[in-house]
């Protein structure tokens, strides 16, 4: 199974809100970092049931939102690089979770 989730942003240009930095930091205690935390605890429940976990951050260096519907599509891109990404071995019609 595989569990995609958009991690909810409250800022730009403060790059330790990003999720790539936030679930590398665990040990930066700020209220800006509450969610990216709760969130990697349950993505560690995840991983350790064999899931795989698709978190985008897509924002980019520059922490810049999107317009329009390219959020949607940055997120089904990730979703579809995950699916076929050769070393995961992502069965064809696997069940997803999340959004």
């Amino acid at each position: 199974p595989r569990c995609h989730h958009l991690v909810a942003l409250r800022m730009l240009n403060f790059i330790r809100c990003a999720p790539s930095y936030a679930f590398r930091h665990t040990g930066v205690l700020e209220i800006t970092n509450f969610e990216p935390r709760w969130e990697q605890m349950i993505y560690t429940l995840f991983l350790e049931e064999g899931w795989i976990v698709n978190a985008p951050d897509h924002e980019g260096p520059a922490s810049a939102f999107s317009a329009g519907r390219l959020g949607g599509h940055m997120v089904l891109d990730s979703m579809r690089a995950v699916q076929n990404y050769g070393p995961l071995n992502v069965p064809k019609g696997a069940m997803h979770l999340g959004h």
